[in-house]
């Protein structure tokens, strides 16, 4: 009689402690971190802008004893806002969950990939609505050679100074809202810091902040842009349809937008930006995070439902607390 094979003693089951679950890092999603988040009490309304223009035109003048004082005001308009609802879905039978082998319940991967959808989701709507040109104030583009108006050195090219482009895009902006309005955060797509890493003039200016050829940081480049965060957008999707040949797309191109935004909501203080989520129907979070809801399904074979469900609007305030940097590097 042959003796079993390794094969016969042993049936292939999935193992417990090794796993492939591409789950993307939080840290490179940036759509809600740019801008503050506004908690709203019903699906629209409005909010009000102060003009920046008048604000800044009003003078004190020089009157004469009993005179009364010139009459002179500033204006203001109100702008809207509406938040559309945003969902996806999916659900689990008990067969699913009891003929499951994987190492991760069934469960948690459903949860985890609906939060991911939802944030993948806000993430390509925040660079188109932000992170393109013809949005803010100005658009600055990068050119190999011989810039011209409106335009700047690529990083990549000889003789090109990142932190003086940022810094001339700063100054830019403060002299034309104001030093307190200057920009205070920078975001970067994630080609562009990769190259910031091994860039010369970067390098020349950090080398005395450490060993040679040290690790870039966002914490060194905020300093370095004068900004109070770098942020950097390195998120990827799939941009094919289902079923069809992958194709992996990064969602923010090589560009620089740099903005002024409020860390909390203020009716007093202006930002480029807000997330505006509302958080009253029921089928809501009651946070501003995602969150999935699970819904017992008796009469559909007792299996459960899962839900994330969204109500926000990525507005754009104040083009002009903005500058937007474009082909940054070849």
């Amino acid at each position: 009689m042959p003796r079993p094979t390794p094969q016969d003693r042993h049936v292939d089951g999935v193992l417990s402690n090794v796993g492939m679950a591409f789950f993307q890092d939080p840290r490179f999603y940036v759509s809600g971190r740019v801008f503050p988040r506004a908690p709203v009490p019903k699906q629209s309304d409005k909010f009000r802008t102060y003009s920046l223009s008048e604000l800044l035109r009003l003078r004190a003048q020089k009157i004469n004893p009993g005179q009364p004082a010139p009459q002179d005001t500033g204006t203001f308009s109100d702008d809207t806002f509406f938040c559309e609802k945003y969902g996806l879905g999916d659900f689990l039978t008990p067969e699913d969950i009891a003929n499951d082998d994987g190492p991760i319940p069934p469960e948690e991967v459903l949860i985890n990939a609906l939060m991911q959808g939802h944030l993948t989701d806000m993430e390509i709507r925040w660079a188109a609505t932000y992170f393109t040109t013809g949005v803010w104030a100005e658009d600055w583009q990068g050119v190999a050679a011989a810039p011209g108006a409106n335009e700047f050195l690529q990083f990549d090219a000889t003789g090109a100074d990142p932190v003086e482009t940022v810094t001339q895009a700063r100054r830019e902006r403060a002299n034309a809202v104001g030093e307190t309005y200057a920009p205070n955060v920078a975001v970067i797509g994630g080609e562009v810091w990769d190259h910031m890493q091994t860039n010369a003039a970067i390098q020349d200016r950090i080398k005395y902040t450490g060993q040679p050829g040290a690790k870039v940081t966002t914490q060194m480049l905020a300093s370095l842009f004068q900004v109070e965060e770098v942020l950097v957008a390195g998120a990827i999707y799939n941009s094919a349809a289902e079923n069809a040949t992958a194709s992996m797309t990064q969602i923010f191109g090589k560009s620089i937008l740099m903005a002024y935004r409020t860390r909390t909501p203020s009716p007093r203080i202006p930002s480029a930006g807000y997330t505006f989520v509302w958080n009253q129907p029921s089928d809501a979070p009651a946070g501003l995070e995602v969150v999935v809801r699970k819904i017992p399904r008796p009469e559909m074979g007792n299996r459960t439902d899962y839900e994330a469900i969204q109500y926000w609007n990525q507005k754009l305030c104040s083009s002009a607390l903005g500058i937007y940097l474009y082909d940054v590097i070849s």
